[in-house]
C-alpha cells in the first residue's frame, strides 16, 4: 500500500492541510450568517409530516437597512412618527420652509396689557381685611351721624351691653342725653341736633326754630338753646330738648338735611309762624324762597293740612298780602310795565363797573334796582346794597330802588316816576 507524507498535498482527507492552505483559508472573509427559519413538523394521521409556517418576527427585530429613514430627511417636530415607521422622502418638510410666527412664542414675550387682570378685580390673598370688631362698628355708625350713636343702635349692630358699659367707663363713649353717646372727645357741628333726634325715639324729626337754623332761613342759635324735636311718641329725653308731639306726619313734611331727619321747609315755616313776629316770619319766608328751598304753593298746601295751627292766619295773610316775587318775576313785571307806558326798555341783569344790576339805561346813566323782600332779609344784604349804590353813584349813575309792593300795587305811580327820571337825565346830557 502506498504511503504519502503527512504534509503532502496528495494525501486524501488530510486533517492538517498545508500551511499555504491554512493561511488562505484564514485570510478569506467569513461567510455571512445564515438566516434560519424555525419550522415545526407535525405528524399527520396518514403518516406524513406537515410543516407549519414560520413564526412571527419578534418586536425587537432590527429593521433592514433598505427601509431605514434617510439621514437628510427632516421630520416636523409636531408630527408623531412611530419608531419603526419609514417616512417617504417626499413627505419631508423642506429646510427653507418658514415656520408661521403664531406657532413660535419667544420666552420673553410680554403679555398684552388688555389681557391682564384688572387690579380692582383681583384681590391678593395677603390683603388684610379689617376685623369686624365692636370698635369698628361704633366708628362706622358715628361717622354717618355727626359722631353720635344711641344705645339702641349699638345693640342692633351686635355690640353687647357689657361692651357698651366698658367703653362708657373708659371715656370712649361720652353720654350727651339719655341713651345717646358722643364717640370721641370732639363734638360735631350738628351733634346736639342729631342727639336730640336719636333720644326722641323712632320717627322723630328736628323741627321749629332748630330746623330753621339748620335750613339756614334764620340765624344760628346759641349752643345753650333747647333743641326742638317733633315726635310721634312723647318722651322725656332731657332738659336740653323740647319735644312737640304730633299725631301724624305727612310724607311731604319729612325731609333730611346733613343726614339729620328734619321737617320740610314748608312745614317748618308753618310751625314757627306762631313763635315769630311778623317781620321775622317775613324774612324767613323770603330767605327760603330765595334759596329755592320751598315755594308759595308748598307753604299754602301745608297750611291747608294744618288750618288750626298756631300762627297759620298770620302766615296766610303774609302770603296773600303780597306775592313773594322772585328776581326774575319782579323784572318781568317791571319790563311789562315799561312796555305799557311806551318807555325805552333797559338792559336787564347787566354788569356795570363790576356789579350786576337789574336794569340800566347806559345813555341816561340810570340804574333801577328791584328790591323784593326776599333780597333784604339780613343786615349783610342791606350793607352790600349800600356799598354797590355808592360805587355806582361815584361813577356818575343815578340809582333808583323800587320795591315789589310798588310794582304790584302802585304801578301807575312807578311808571310816571321812571318816565320823569329818564326825561330829566336826557335833558341834562
Amino acid at each position: 500500500m502506498a504511503t504519502h507524507p503527512r504534509n503532502s498535498p496528495d494525501a486524501p482527507d488530510s486533517p492538517n492541510p498545508p500551511y499555504s492552505a491554512r493561511s488562505a483559508s484564514s485570510q478569506a472573509p467569513p461567510d455571512p450568517p445564515k438566516q434560519f427559519r424555525r419550522t415545526t413538523s407535525v405528524e399527520t394521521a396518514s403518516g406524513g409530516r406537515a410543516v407549519t409556517p414560520p413564526a412571527a418576527i419578534p418586536r425587537d427585530t432590527t429593521v433592514p437597512r433598505e427601509t431605514a429613514i434617510p439621514r437628510d430627511t427632516t421630520v416636523p417636530r409636531d408630527t408623531a412618527v412611530p419608531r419603526n415607521t419609514a417616512v417617504p422622502p417626499e413627505t419631508a418638510v423642506p429646510p427653507d420652509t418658514p415656520v408661521p410666527p403664531e406657532t413660535t412664542v419667544p420666552r420673553d414675550t410680554a403679555v398684552p396689557r388688555e389681557t391682564a387682570v384688572p387690579p380692582d378685580t383681583a384681590v391678593p390673598r395677603d390683603t388684610p381685611v379689617p376685623p369686624n370688631t365692636a370698635d369698628n362698628r361704633i366708628a362706622a355708625l358715628a361717622a354717618r351721624q355727626h359722631g353720635v350713636v344711641s344705645r339702641e343702635q349699638l345693640l342692633r349692630t351686635g355690640v353687647t351691653e357689657p361692651a357698651i358699659d366698658y367703653r362708657v367707663n373708659r371715656g370712649q363713649l361720652q353720654p350727651m342725653v339719655r341713651g345717646v353717646y358722643r364717640v370721641g372727645p370732639i363734638e360735631g357741628r350738628y351733634a346736639r341736633e342729631m342727639a336730640a333726634v336719636l333720644a326722641s325715639g323712632a320717627g322723630a324729626l328736628l323741627s321749629h326754630l332748630s330746623a330753621c337754623a339748620v335750613w339756614r332761613v334764620t340765624r344760628p342759635r346759641s349752643r345753650d338753646a333747647r333743641v326742638d324735636v317733633t315726635a310721634l311718641v312723647f318722651r322725656r329725653p332731657g332738659p336740653l330738648i323740647r319735644v312737640h308731639r304730633t299725631s301724624a306726619l305727612h310724607p311731604d313734611d319729612i325731609a333730611s338735611r346733613h343726614g339729620i331727619p328734619i321737617t320740610s321747609v314748608a312745614r317748618t315755616l308753618v310751625d314757627v309762624a306762631g313763635c315769630m313776629d311778623r317781620q321775622e316770619l317775613e324774612r324767613a319766608v323770603s330767605t327760603a324762597e330765595r334759596a329755592g328751598l320751598t315755594t308759595r304753593a308748598a307753604i299754602l298746601q301745608t297750611l291747608d293740612r294744618h288750618p288750626r295751627r298756631c300762627g297759620a292766619p298770620v302766615l296766610r295773610a303774609l302770603l296773600d298780602g303780597g306775592p313773594a316775587l322772585t328776581r326774575s318775576e319782579a323784572e318781568e313785571r317791571f319790563v311789562a310795565l315799561l312796555r305799557q307806558g311806551g318807555l325805552p326798555l333797559p338792559e336787564v341783569n347787566a354788569v356795570l363797573h363790576g356789579y350786576e344790576v337789574d336794569c340800566v339805561w347806559r345813555a341816561e346813566k340810570v340804574v333801577v334796582e328791584i328790591d323784593g323782600y326776599a333780597f333784604h332779609g339780613s343786615r349783610a344784604a342791606f350793607e352790600r346794597d349800600r356799598r354797590r349804590d355808592a360805587a355806582l353813584m361815584s361813577a356818575g349813575f343815578r340809582v333808583v330802588r323800587l320795591s315789589w309792593r310798588q310794582i304790584t300795587r302802585t304801578s301807575p305811580a312807578v311808571l310816571v316816576a321812571v318816565a320823569q327820571i329818564l326825561a330829566g337825565a336826557g335833558s341834562t346830557r
